[in-house]
């Protein structure tokens, strides 16, 4: 059976959040859509080569194969590409347990926020720098979001003070600016 990749459908969905992030926990497919569905299609996408499945219980995770990185990439163009690449170091996974954990709530906090339209790739969101002032602007429809290791690369003297936090990244929207966690459940 073939698979899909038609805009709206569950494999498209997958593979857009799956080209945001470096992996997917399993036990969070219900973030994306309707859990059992999606499970038989990412059984379909490992079957066809897209998809791997990796690790066991709650370290379980699902990432792109190189196939499915052509095909994310012929879908939703050259930036998002590049983006995945960047998150996912170059698709270099580290199996220790702390880092799939931080992948894993990661990859949950940029599902919520895809699902809100929330713009998260650099072409999508202004150039983030510090003002020293606390002036900002807001946006005034669309909410957009720095991740983390964005803030980092903006502050390189450390005056955000973001480092050994468990800020996942910052949100801003029309009514106001948000630190984003993931608490884990």
């Amino acid at each position: 059976m073939s698979i899909r990749f038609n805009e709206g459908t569950a494999a498209y969905n997958l593979m857009y959040h799956l080209m945001h992030v470096a992996e997917f926990p399993y036990d969070s497919l219900n973030l994306i859509g309707n859990s059992d569905w999606l499970k038989r299609v990412v059984r379909r996408m490992v079957n066809k080569s897209y998809l791997s499945i990796v690790g066991k219980s709650e370290n379980k995770s699902i990432r792109l194969r190189k196939k499915g990185v052509e095909k994310g990439k012929e879908l939703f163009g050259q930036e998002v590409y590049d983006y995945y690449m960047e998150v996912s170091e170059g698709r270099r996974f580290r199996g220790e347990e702390a880092r799939i954990w931080r992948n894993h709530r990661d990859a949950e906090v940029v599902s919520f926020l895809l699902n809100n339209n929330v713009k998260m790739l650099p072409s999508q969101k202004p150039i983030l720098k510090l003002q020293g002032d606390n002036s900002y602007k807001l946006p005034t429809k669309e909410m957009w979001y720095y991740t983390s290791k964005e803030i980092k690369q903006v502050d390189s003297n450390g005056l955000l003070k973001v480092a050994f936090t468990r800020i996942k990244g910052v949100l801003f929207s029309p009514s106001g600016i948000y630190c984003v966690y993931n608490t884990n459940k």
